[in-house]
């Protein structure tokens, strides 16, 4: 802001481009060394600030604030004891804009640790993904089954306010806040909450909420939530269903959720009377009934009956 007009930061050009002209609402400053509004602050409480001239015409004043949306959520900008102060010596002493007492790139960026690999993510603004972080949305799911589908999102930022899983072989990940608002196409059903919330399922409108688990009891997936709290940044899963197919008790992600190569097959003399065997899923099984890919003493095998 610089001689009763505001001007925007352009990165590339490393200058600053003239976004209004502020006299032209009949705007004056209140001198002419420095041209300083009345009041620069977060006045509407927005975390934008507004800018406060006079009009010399009427003496009336005059606020200037933006009519746009934004994607970034954050608390009032007058909670930074700093930054209020900062207001109140543009009023009574030299008269410059105010700051915060914190980097918001620092303080927005949400660090989630990875329990064996996977997490579910949520936040009210974009954020870049992470360096070796693989994200997914749920599209969809099975009334008739106990499954959900899955599928990779190729954006390189999380948009706001949506659900997402995030996968990777580290212990912790680092979500920083980007300008880039990204997008992802197609049917996401995962919503998310930003702070702790109590998530009660309802049964007589046939809902389900579901949480996000790793270790669910039949593996890896969202289970329902009964009074259960979804964690701050996290997402959950929302399913209607129907008086003939219910929304059942969990949904789990099987087979889709950790794809391995298959770089070579081979034939083995297994004996399974006395080996332990598990779905893709999770599930430990006395018996094999049909053809199919399971887990067998620890290690895949396909068993054809």
């Amino acid at each position: 802001m610089d001689r009763i007009h505001i001007g925007k930061w352009n990165s590339s050009s490393k200058s600053f481009g003239r976004l209004n002209t502020l006299y032209n609402y009949g705007v004056s400053s209140i001198n002419y060394s420095k041209n300083n509004p009345n009041l620069q602050a977060d006045i509407l409480g927005d975390w934008r600030e507004e800018v406060i001239y006079f009009n010399a015409s009427d003496n009336s004043l005059v606020l200037i604030a933006t009519d746009l949306a934004s994607d970034y959520k954050m608390p009032t900008l007058m909670d930074d004891r700093q930054y209020a102060e900062a207001v109140v010596w543009q009023n009574v002493a030299y008269n410059q804009p105010p700051h915060v007492s914190f980097d918001p790139i620092k303080k927005f960026t949400i660090n989630r640790k990875m329990e064996k690999g996977w997490d579910s993510f949520f936040t009210t603004y974009p954020v870049a993904v992470p360096e070796g972080c693989t994200v997914y949305t749920v599209n969809g799911y099975a009334n008739d089954g106990d499954s959900v589908r899955i599928k990779k999102v190729t954006s390189k930022v999380i948009p706001a306010n949506t659900g997402v899983l995030v996968c990777s072989d580290k212990e912790s990940l680092d979500f920083v806040p980007t300008i880039k608002a990204g997008s992802i196409s197609g049917t996401n059903l995962l919503s998310g909450a930003c702070v702790d919330s109590v998530l009660t399922s309802s049964v007589a409108e046939n809902t389900g909420l579901y949480i996000f688990r790793v270790d669910g009891e039949y593996g890896a997936g969202f289970y329902r939530a009964d009074g259960d709290v979804c964690t701050a940044n996290a997402a959950f899963l929302r399913v209607k269903g129907s008086a003939e197919k219910p929304a059942k008790d969990y949904y789990i992600i099987g087979k889709s959720m950790n794809p391995t190569a298959i770089e070579g097959v081979s034939a083995d003399d297994v004996s399974l009377s006395d080996a332990d065997i598990y779905t893709l899923h999770g599930v430990k099984v006395n018996r094999i009934d049909r053809s199919g890919i399971y887990v067998v003493n620890g290690r895949k095998m396909y068993v054809r009956k």
